[in-house]
């Protein structure tokens, strides 16, 4: 099936040059012309296909069913590198084909079924892969997010991180009696010393620079689950949701603010720098943490900012009592509840408040961004 998507942004524009406007010069107030903004349209060509299978046993009380996706978008509009010549470094424009294809599986049981008590569960699995297939007619590379950390590129998935890569924290060993010469074979970035961090060689030239930089991960997770069980005991009900998320990473812009080097103790930093970090080699640390005062490695963007963004969330806990009395020609039935959301969650992201943080560059990365709300709620549900 193949289906086009018309899409119009304020922010998707083409320019022109045509609109008056007063300017300054030699002392006068003159008028000129300036650039204005027309709404640019586009259409996304999508080819998608779907295929899935449904069956029961024990007359349903065992449900299974699973699908399977791909869907093929061309044309998508991203800003592209153009030539400086251009007065412009990237233009809007119809260069991005992504493949996109997942699986969904969701199991449904009736564990327990009696007079008095039920008993139901749903566990659902998803999964989702996209990859660029194409940026253009040279498939240039397109960089955006602070530090142009954040890659479009051919083979790898959307919204990719680009990152140099740690290895360990520079010791007194790598380098020469002077401290300052890096022994043979040892890459370092200009000007760093023990205790700097030691990053990936990945062009194997001997030194490291901007062209380490490389694909490091994605947000994008392997699979994400629910899991949901309802329970029935006479007039009394209740349901737990489970959900959560495993694989992925998430680049947190925010925590180098306080998870980087700096020589700077007047900020709140995260306890690693006291406990985890070099200060000297007879205290290396963990090993990985650089030291506090290493400002060279403070200045570029690594994958120490490099988060597990995998979870496991109580979703939602609610408890209900339907109120017994006999229908009459008001009322049919009446229950009351109170329910508790978003009540806990286990995670190792310990940079930021919550792995689901994605909220920036395209939403691939975390600038601080708050967690959802545990929220409370009371209630009664009325039929007449």
């Amino acid at each position: 099936m193949e289906t086009v998507l018309l899409h119009k942004s304020a922010f998707l524009y083409v320019t022109s040059i045509f609109r008056l406007s007063s300017f300054v010069f030699a002392n006068a107030l003159l008028t000129g012309i300036t650039k204005t903004f027309v709404p640019f349209y586009s259409s996304f060509p999508e080819i998608s296909y779907n295929v899935g299978i449904d069956f029961g046993v024990l007359n349903n009380r065992i449900y299974f069913s699973a699908d399977y996706y791909k869907k093929v978008t061309k044309d998508l509009l991203l800003k592209s590198p153009v030539s400086l010549i251009t007065g412009f470094s990237n233009m809007m424009s119809n260069v991005g084909n992504v493949d996109n294809w997942g699986v969904e599986f969701e199991v449904n049981t009736a564990n327990i079924v009696t007079s008095s008590f039920k008993w139901n569960s749903s566990l659902n699995i998803s999964l989702n892969r996209n990859k660029i297939t194409s940026l253009g007619d040279d498939n240039s590379d397109i960089r955006s997010g602070q530090g142009n950390t954040i890659i479009q590129r051919v083979g790898h998935p959307v919204n990719s991180y680009m990152l140099l890569e740690v290895e360990r924290t520079l010791t007194a060993n790598d380098f020469e009696a002077d401290g300052i010469t890096p022994k043979e074979g040892i890459a370092i970035y200009t000007g760093q010393r023990p205790g700097d961090t030691k990053w990936k060689d990945n062009n194997y030239d001997g030194k490291i620079t901007s062209d380490d930089y490389t694909v490091v991960g994605s947000y994008q997770p392997k699979f994400e689950w629910g899991f949901t069980n309802t329970f029935k005991y006479k007039d009394f009900d209740a349901s737990v949701l489970l959900q959560g998320r495993v694989g992925g990473k998430l680049l947190s812009i925010g925590s180098r603010s306080w998870n980087r080097a700096t020589n700077d103790p007047k900020y709140n930093y995260l306890d690693r720098w006291l406990y985890k970090a070099y200060w000297s080699e007879d205290e290396p640390g963990d090993g990985k943490t650089p030291a506090f005062y290493a400002t060279v490695t403070g200045g570029q963007y690594d994958t120490n900012w490099l988060y597990d963004a995998g979870y496991i969330r109580i979703k939602n806990i609610t408890l209900g009592y339907n109120i017994p009395f006999k229908p009459n020609s008001v009322l049919s039935k009446a229950r009351i509840y109170v329910s508790c959301d978003n009540v806990y969650m286990w995670d190792h992201y310990d940079a930021g408040f919550s792995p689901e943080a994605a909220t920036q560059d395209n939403a691939s990365s975390d600038w601080g961004a708050y967690p959802l709300s545990r929220t409370f709620s009371f209630g009664v549900n009325v039929t007449f």
